[in-house]
């Protein structure tokens, strides 16, 4: 602390008599501690150690606080005075020296001058050192807040892309949704004019298909009649498999309590003693629930075995007719147990042959398994008990 007047140097041993007084013991320096109950001329004698409080930058700071926090009990002449010696601003102790109401300054010794001098240079080293913390702390604020700049300006950029890309991939969401609506669209109208074609292909085979059957059996009664004119005195001697039955066939009647194409009902029928069987061949395998996803030879094959065994176990006889256009070389025609497989003649076709064996049986009871509605109704007429093709099928599966 610089010499100061008597009058200035009283005045900031009170405010730091005050400041002792208010602090609690634990927070005040240890050389001042016992300095906290003492009075006027008590403290008086103890100037020297309670003006260095001034000169320690600690102390000063927390006497700073305590003028800051609240009303010291201190005179304003004497506060202000504390506050000038505390803040230390420039000029500070030209301003303590001019708050004296003494007319000399006090006396100084040749010594304090210099004492003087290298205070106020520590006070500057202090400033000095102060400033230099002061300015990196801000350099080094600076940096930081211009780092965190940067990378929040790389955060919006790298956002605003990311924003970009989805607004980009939206609307090739967009995009891809109404070309597979477009898409959807033309294969339903697509498949739909398939199953048009499907269709009117299947109602032109139909039809096809009965005028083949028609121009089969036109062309077998031209030959037949062409025949009979090359030969009309020749007598043939008919074999007993081509005899005509004698009287009508009895047609077997619907068991009671039965459905008519029930498989129970084939079942009962096939119990008739004498019955003959007669079986259409592949229109049994290509009904629903036959054997139509295999190939032709294994459908005969599956045919004759289920259709054996159910003979067998019946106790029935007859024939299995085939469409003999397409068949296999070596194929066997013969009996297979109980039923005799037989193959119409490449020109002629199945239906024709199964009438025509009809015809040649003897009036016994007989059955004849079919779906195709034209041949149920020619072996009608030929006193035929009908069965459908699924009665047979139902017979295998429950047997």
């Amino acid at each position: 602390m610089i010499p100061l007047p008597e009058d200035v140097a009283l005045a900031l041993m009170r405010g730091l008599g005050a400041y002792l007084r208010a602090t609690p013991p634990q927070e005040l320096p240890a050389n001042v501690r016992r300095f906290k109950g003492f009075r006027g001329s008590a403290l008086a004698k103890h100037r020297d150690v309670i003006l260095a409080l001034l000169d320690d930058e600690t102390d000063r700071s927390l006497i700073a606080q305590w003028i800051k926090e609240g009303k010291p009990p201190v005179e304003k002449p004497d506060l202000e005075l504390l506050t000038i010696a505390v803040e230390r601003l420039e000029g500070w102790e030209q301003a303590l020296l001019s708050r004296s109401t003494r007319v000399e300054a006090p006396a100084t010794s040749a010594a304090e001058p210099e004492r003087a001098r290298a205070t106020l240079e520590r006070e500057k080293e202090k400033v000095r050192r102060v400033r230099e913390d002061l300015k990196k702390a801000r350099e080094s604020s600076e940096r930081a807040i211009a780092q965190e700049r940067a990378r929040a300006e790389a955060a919006l950029a790298r956002m605003a892309e990311l924003e970009s890309r989805m607004r980009a991939l939206q609307d090739e969401l967009e995009s891809a949704r109404v070309l597979a609506r477009t898409e959807a669209e033309r294969s339903q109208r697509e498949m739909r004019r398939a199953r048009s074609e499907i269709d009117k292909l299947k109602e032109r085979n139909a039809g096809s298909t009965a005028q083949l059957k028609e121009a089969r059996r036109a062309l077998e009664e031209a030959k037949k009649e062409l025949e009979r004119a090359a030969a009309p005195r020749k007598k043939r001697k008919a074999s007993p498999k081509q005899r005509a039955p004698e009287g009508p066939r009895p047609v077997l009647p619907v068991p009671k309590g039965r459905f008519e194409d029930a498989p129970e009902t084939l079942d009962e029928w096939l119990s008739v003693p004498g019955v003959l069987l007669v079986i259409d061949g592949y229109n049994v395998t290509k009904a629903e629930g036959g054997y139509g996803d295999l190939e032709l030879s294994k459908q005969r094959e599956r045919l004759v075995d289920e259709s054996s065994k159910l003979a067998r176990r019946k106790g029935v006889s007859g024939y299995i007719v085939f469409d003999g256009a397409v068949v296999d070389p070596g194929t066997y025609r013969g009996p297979r147990g109980p039923l005799k497989v037989v193959f119409s003649s490449a020109d002629e076709i199945a239906d024709d042959h199964i009438v025509a064996l009809i015809e040649s049986l003897p009036a016994v009871p007989l059955v004849l398994v079919t779906n195709d509605r034209e041949l149920q109704s020619r072996a009608s007429q030929h006193r035929a008990t009908i069965a459908r093709s699924t009665q047979l099928l139902g017979l295998f599966r429950s047997g």
